[in-house]
């Protein structure tokens, strides 16, 4: 399967919704999937992830949701998103996250 390479950005505590599409000619469903998303400083941090792993089974289209309650500090991160089914682990996409400081309003 082919590697994307998107760059994502986002604010600092937004709640954001990252929509990724397999093109993949040999797969006709994702659905029953399990996929894996990790945020690290670097791609070979030994450190753990600043976000994730998250993981989710897919049931049809492969949205990756952000809750406001995780933080991530300004600044740039690499993430990965990874099929991680036993047997069928592969990297699906992976890139530069960069979020964006904002001014905070609290209700």
């Amino acid at each position: 399967m082919a590697i994307g390479t998107d760059t994502l950005t986002c604010y600092q505590d937004e709640d954001v919704l990252w929509t990724f599409t397999v093109t993949d000619t040999n797969v006709s469903s994702i659905s029953g999937w399990t996929i894996t998303l990790v945020v690290k400083a670097t791609a070979v941090a030994t450190n753990p992830a600043l976000l994730g792993p998250i993981t989710a089974t897919i049931t049809g289209t492969l949205t990756c949701r952000i809750a406001t309650q995780i933080t991530v500090d300004p600044g740039s991160y690499v993430y990965s998103l990874r099929r991680t089914d036993l047997g069928t682990a592969w990297q699906l996409a992976q890139g530069t996250l960069t979020v964006v400081d904002s001014a905070h309003i609290d209700i």
